[in-house]
């Protein structure tokens, strides 16, 4: 699979804000304070790590984000 320098513009790099409009697609209460472009991994997925607030444990945590590309061209972010 290649990944093409158009994928690359819109996938890597994103800021926090945009890394959390993608999320909230699926997951539209998610808030996130802080995000960090990882790299990418084996399935061409794009992850991030990123900081949040846990309500019921009442702190930040941290976790990772992926996103990719459909075959439509759409851009998703999923844990």
């Amino acid at each position: 699979m290649m990944i093409t320098e158009d994928t690359l513009r819109k996938c890597a790099y994103l800021s926090t804000s945009q890394v959390e409009k993608i999320l909230n697609k699926f997951y539209p209460d998610d808030r996130i304070i802080m995000s960090t472009f990882l790299g990418i991994n084996n399935s061409g997925q794009f992850c991030y790590s990123i900081t949040y607030y846990d309500t019921i444990e009442g702190k930040n945590l941290q976790s990772m984000v992926f996103v990719y590309r459909d075959k439509s061209g759409e851009i998703f972010a999923d844990y």
